[in-house]
């Protein structure tokens, strides 16, 4: 286990629908954020999520307030329509 403040978003309630915008999560998440920062000084910032928690968590990352050591993103909900110009190296 990787010694830090390890803050998870988790947006599961148990049922299947459809979560809020991600940008609504920010602030809830940033508060949580900042809280276990000013608990923990000192120690490096892991967040950490899956699907839409992975997006909040790199939202909250890249704040300019937020100095996060490692974000890990399980299943990011990619959007082809943002990246326009973008091809897969694959494809």
């Amino acid at each position: 286990m990787v010694n830090g403040i390890w803050v998870l978003a988790d947006l599961s309630g148990g049922k299947k629908r459809a979560p809020p915008k991600a940008e609504s999560l920010v602030d809830f998440h940033l508060d949580i954020v900042k809280k276990a920062v000013s608990e923990y000084p000192g120690h490096p910032l892991i967040l950490a999520g899956k699907s839409m928690g992975s997006r909040v968590s790199c939202m909250v990352a890249g704040r300019e307030d937020i100095s996060a050591s490692v974000v890990i993103c399980l299943g990011y909900p990619l959007k082809v329509s943002y990246y326009v110009n973008f091809t897969l190296p694959w494809t």
